[in-house]
């Protein structure tokens, strides 16, 4: 981690990171990835300190639409993982005031300063909307088509502008579909992979839209937090673009729920779960709709980074963790 961890022995000279949603599934799994690492670790969290987390890094409750509480959550970072992040949709007002508002906060706030620290924002592929069809690779022009893409891709937008004015090093990550067992039990992953498990579990028919032929390109949780990691290294040969990360497969929702059904019957000595065709509902986006997989060339080929984690075996491993939890 050459360009973001100088080889201090002394605590005070390591550089500080930041983990913003420090408490979510995502920002759970980054936070254990960057434990071993040679920082000092501040972890920022909405609500009191989970249980069971480790007590090395510094845990800090903060409101981060207050910009009082903001800026010290901040205070004297070297880098800053954005892991914050909104994806209800029904929620579009506290939604945007996390996803965009904050963003914005956190520019101005290092705009007063002479530090220009590195920024990794947690993004998703799905802002480049119904343009993106098929392969892409992150070179496609941006559509969103629903209020949390438009929002994370003008918080990605407004920080490229902060990159060119020197006031922030930036690099986005546009994520693919993210899941897996949470670190801890209070960081779960409410995602359609973990939801459909858990139908599954209970012996429900697992509901499909349509024909289950949309794909989708997913993504293990430890991957993509060591893709956070590899940002952090990689940081000034990355800063001031946004880049795909994802497994490079894109795969059916029919199949995915098919080895779903067959691996928790496997688990449990039962018989898989019947998949269900349902009418797509109103309230799906159109690129809800479109199959994708994502070519993380560019990423892969600046940092080194590839998915160690295969579909199969991350869903194994994610089944094993949600039976455990029923018992």
């Amino acid at each position: 981690m050459s360009d973001v961890v100088p080889d201090h022995n002394a605590e005070s000279a390591l550089p500080l990171v930041v983990v913003l949603g420090a408490s979510g599934f995502l920002g759970a799994g980054v936070l254990t990835a960057c434990i071993p690492l040679p920082v000092r670790l501040r972890a920022v969290t909405r609500s009191a300190r989970p249980s069971g987390r480790s007590q090395r890094p510094e845990w800090r409750v903060a409101d981060l639409t207050n910009p009082r509480q903001l800026a010290e959550a901040v205070r004297d970072a070297d880098v800053v993982l954005n892991l914050a992040g909104i994806t209800t949709r029904a929620a579009e007002i506290d939604a945007e005031r996390i996803n965009h508002g904050m963003v914005l906060e956190l520019i101005d706030l290092f705009s007063r300063t002479r530090r220009a620290p590195l920024i990794v924002q947690a993004g998703t592929g799905s802002q480049v909307g119904t343009a993106g069809i098929g392969r892409i690779d992150g070179t496609e022009p941006d559509a969103p088509d629903n209020a949390y893409d438009a929002q994370k891709l003008a918080a990605e937008q407004a920080l490229e502008k902060a990159h060119r004015a020197g006031h922030v090093r930036a690099i986005a990550l546009r994520l693919a579909t993210v899941f897996g067992p949470g670190p801890v039990p209070s960081a779960t992953d409410r995602g359609v992979v973990t939801t459909m498990i858990r139908k599954a579990i209970a012996g429900e028919s697992l509901p499909m839209w349509g024909d289950g032929t949309v794909t989708r390109d997913l993504l293990f949780v430890e991957d993509a937090a060591r893709a956070f990691v590899c940002a952090m290294r990689y940081g000034d040969h990355l800063a001031g673009e946004h880049y795909l990360v994802g497994s490079g497969m894109g795969t059916p929702l029919a199949e995915l729920f098919g080895s779903i059904a067959k691996l928790v019957a496997a688990k449990s000595g039962g018989s898989p779960v019947s998949l269900s065709s349902v009418d797509i509902p109103d309230t799906a986006a159109a690129s809800d709709l479109i199959g994708v997989e994502y070519d993380c060339t560019a990423f892969r080929h600046a940092t080194g980074w590839h998915p160690r984690v295969g579909l199969l075996a991350g869903l194994d491993r994610t089944i094993a963790a949600l039976c455990s939890a029923e018992q």
